[in-house]
């Protein structure tokens, strides 16, 4: 596999994983203020 190729692919693995966590983390954040909330 060409180097290229093979650094797009981690790119995109890396990108994946940073917006999955930023996901959790927001959804964090709702859980959180949804309970505050609601005591």
């Amino acid at each position: 596999m060409p180097l290229e190729i093979d650094t797009l692919i981690n790119n995109k693995n890396y990108f994946k994983e940073n917006a999955n966590e930023k996901g959790i983390f927001i959804h964090t954040c709702t859980v959180s203020a949804f309970n505050q909330r609601r005591f």
